[in-house]
């Protein structure tokens, strides 16, 4: 079964109009001014009469390695750069796709500036005009229902690269079809041969090859033939384009040749997938070029390209004769990667005062004897000393660090060195005293076993150790660390040491540098407007809320989470939690600041089910409105003895709101907000009463803090306001919609002209 697949759009960001790319985030495609027409090549805007811009085969435009491209809309109005009678220029679009594709940097956000919107995407988030990627997404296509105008299109891309490696393009496959010989490198499938059909040169106008199919008279619109003729396997590379040149004849309008012949592709034993846009020549001598951008779902793949054709049963009329020239595959195909060779990265033979001045010392305990210092005697080495004092023998009175300068390391590393001891007894044997260790600049020691050593004071012996690969391509510091074990002479440290060597392999790609974030301070510090790849470390991290609701038919979720440093919301995360748990472990995900509001975003890499999740009960922060900062944002918090008041204030785009805040004593103000639609806190009914407690989570928007409350507050009727009249007990009561209720209703209720709240 064949599956029909429109081109992909594809962008790849190396190098942006002689502008280094790594540093370009976005990328614009503009339509909407005055020669936006010339991108695509076209001669001049379509109206209602003119018809130069008309867009009927695909179009591309190209700003550095970032590519658009645009489909004919396949219908009878032909997709177009169009002006209207008021002057003003955009893409209109009456169906086909357009599409993204990025090979060297995930895709984080595309926006449409666009008059009319109508297009739906093939994956990911489209809200709107933005687009939004589920997950690590180098490919996005979108498909256009009806008329649609693009202004412009914007494309956000992640820091970094899936793949810098440098490429170029190549032709990777070609064929003349001049002779038999090369003719026959391809092969039939399908055929049957009850029918007419052939795969033959043409050694007319210059030599092509000849597709026929005949029909033998049956109904005129039944396909009988149907004929694969087949190219060897070829490997393609990114960014792959195939291009022939071809001429036909003998079409019906019953039987088009758009129906009879199509090119197709498939990976070896996959199924053939349609690639559209094939051009014709008309007649048996003019042969038109066909250009067509390959699929990206085949890049650095195997694959096989078969020309299909058709007969719809009528000897003459639904025929199929197809003359074809000079196919050539190209694509960019990696540039050759450097091997890996094995180098020297440091080297130190402690023979002179001045290399041993090189190291430092760390660790030392001035009031025992503590040397490393240049040993002369036997072409010199390095001596480490460390005596006691006379004290118990095993314990350890002085531990020191002799170490290196900076190195930095490659892959299969090593490190060698000579050395000898001596003066060691039973309760205090060398492998006590002497240890070779390993840090990350700032890092942790983490010792590497092996060591050997020699058994006196002239005796040198080599010790050979793999460096744990963890070390890989780090900058990292070596150090050299002997103790005694208190008696003078016995237990005391001698060591000598020469020829001290680091090697590793360079050339190979460098790990990727992993971002750990410590607590969730340390996380939010990190957050980007387009999100960072960071790991988060949870530490008794605790659920203060969960926020699930529905936003234009899509399940949301907000998850606000906090630990001895901060909090932070998990925004459609999918982390599976409840108010209270206690959060312990590692997870991987983004660091993205949205508009000011730390937040963590699941990657293709975040992986929940490495947590530890355990049950509590959330608890809240008391604070003052004055102690309510940006730091604040996404904490649980309590607030007490606030009043509740309104004022009509007018926002940016000039619309007047009624807008709500809480107020302190001291005429401290914060914004009050019913985000989570809780029972009995519409801001409304609230204004006027004195709040005695109301809890909340602290959120950001537009700039401004706010508390969104969680529960009903505590509130009193303000004393100030009682008057020493007489109250109607029996009076009717109300809910704040006006409803009417007894007394047995929990909540906000109004009685003789007064609101209170009943528990």
């Amino acid at each position: 079964m064949i599956k029909h697949l429109q081109i992909l759009f594809a962008s790849m960001l190396m190098l942006v109009m002689g502008v280094n790319a790594s540093a370009q985030d976005v990328v614009t495609f503009t339509f909407n001014e005055a020669n936006s027409y010339e991108q695509f090549g076209l001669t001049g805007w379509s109206d209602g009469k003119l018809t130069d811009g008309d867009i009927t085969e695909n179009k591309s435009i190209k700003i550095g390695d970032v590519t658009f491209t645009v489909t004919p809309a396949n219908g009878s109005t032909n997709t177009r750069m169009y002006k209207d009678y008021k002057g003003n220029f955009g893409l209109r679009s009456y169906g086909g796709t357009q599409f993204i594709i990025s090979a060297n940097r995930n895709i984080t956000k595309i926006e449409f500036n666009a008059s009319k919107f109508n297009f739906s995407a093939e994956a990911g988030t489209l809200t709107g005009t933005t687009w939004e990627p589920a997950g690590d997404m180098t490919t996005a296509t979108f498909s256009c229902s009806k008329s649609s105008t693009t202004g412009s299109v914007t494309v956000t891309l992640a820091a970094g690269s899936v793949d810098p490696t440098p490429s170029e393009t190549t032709e990777l496959y070609s064929i003349v079809f001049d002779t038999k010989a090369n003719i026959d490198t391809w092969t039939k499938e399908g055929f049957n041969a009850d029918k007419w059909d052939f795969a033959t040169l043409n050694d007319r106008n210059e030599g092509r090859l000849a597709l026929y199919a005949y029909g033998n008279g049956e109904a005129d619109s039944e396909i009988l033939v149907t004929t694969y003729f087949v190219s060897p396997v070829i490997k393609l590379g990114e960014n792959n384009t195939v291009s022939f040149n071809s001429t036909n004849n003998y079409y019906s309008d019953a039987f088009p040749v758009e129906k009879a012949t199509a090119l197709a592709i498939r990976t070896v034993g996959g199924e053939w997938v349609e690639i559209p846009g094939i051009k014709h020549g008309t007649n048996w001598v003019e042969l038109v070029l066909t250009e067509l951008q390959i699929p990206a779902e085949f890049n650095n793949k195997e694959v096989q390209f078969g020309f299909k054709y058709m007969n719809g049963g009528n000897t003459n009329k639904n025929c199929c004769y197809w003359y074809i020239k000079d196919f050539k595959v190209n694509g960019t195909t990696a540039a050759p990667k450097p091997e890996p060779t094995l180098n020297e990265l440091y080297n130190i033979v402690f023979d002179t005062k001045a290399n041993i001045d090189t190291w430092t010392k760390e660790g030392f305990n001035a009031d025992k004897w503590d040397f490393a210092t240049l040993n002369d005697r036997n072409e010199g080495r390095l001596a480490l000393y460390a005596y006691g004092n006379g004290e118990a023998d095993s314990e350890i009175l002085v531990t020191t660090y002799f170490v290196s300068p900076v190195i930095k390391l490659g892959e299969n590393n090593t490190v060698s060195f000579n050395s000898t001891n001596n003066y060691y007894s039973d309760a205090f044997p060398v492998e006590k005293a002497t240890a070779l260790a390993i840090r990350t600049v700032g890092g942790e020691w983490v010792e590497i076993p092996g060591i050997k050593h020699g058994t006196n004071w002239v005796e040198l012996v080599l010790t050979e150790l793999q460096i744990p690969a963890e070390f890989n391509n780090k900058e990292v510091q070596f150090g050299f660390k002997y103790m005694n074990g208190g008696n003078t002479n016995k237990n005391c440290c001698y060591w000598y040491i020469k020829d001290f060597k680091v090697t590793g392999t360079t050339g190979a790609t460098p790990e990727p540098t992993e971002t750990v974030a410590e607590n969730i301070a340390a996380f939010n510090a990190l957050c980007v407007k387009d999100g960072a790849d960071v790991t988060l470390k949870l530490v008794n991290a605790q659920v203060l809320y969960v926020n699930e609701y529905t936003s234009k038919g899509k399940q949301k979720q907000e998850v606000f989470v906090r630990d001895a440093t901060g909090s932070v919301m998990f925004y459609n995360a999918g982390l599976t939690v409840k108010n209270g748990d206690i959060l312990n472990g590692s997870v991987k995900g983004s660091a993205i600041d949205f508009f000011g509001t730390k937040e963590f975003g699941a990657t293709a890499n975040t992986d929940f089910t490495t947590l530890t999740i355990t049950d509590g009960e959330a608890t809240a922060e008391e604070k003052t409105i004055p102690e309510i900062t940006e730091t604040q944002v996404s904490n649980l918090v309590i607030i007490n003895k606030v009043k509740m008041i309104s004022r009509e204030e007018t926002d940016s785009k000039g619309k007047t709101h009624t807008n709500y805040y809480l107020v302190d004593a001291d005429n401290n103000e914060l914004a009050y907000y019913n985000k989570f639609h809780v029972t009995d806190c519409d801001a409304q009914a609230l204004v006027g009463m004195d709040i005695l407690k109301i809890k909340g989570i602290i959120t950001l928007h537009y700039g401004k803090l706010q508390l969104c409350p969680i529960s009903a507050p505590e509130t009193t009727t303000n004393i100030d306001c009682i008057e020493n009249v007489e109250i109607d007990t029996n009076a009717p009561m109300y809910n704040v919609s006006g409803q009417k209720v007894n007394a047995n209703y929990k909540g906000i209720i109004i009685q003789n002209g007064k609101k209170f709240f009943n528990k």
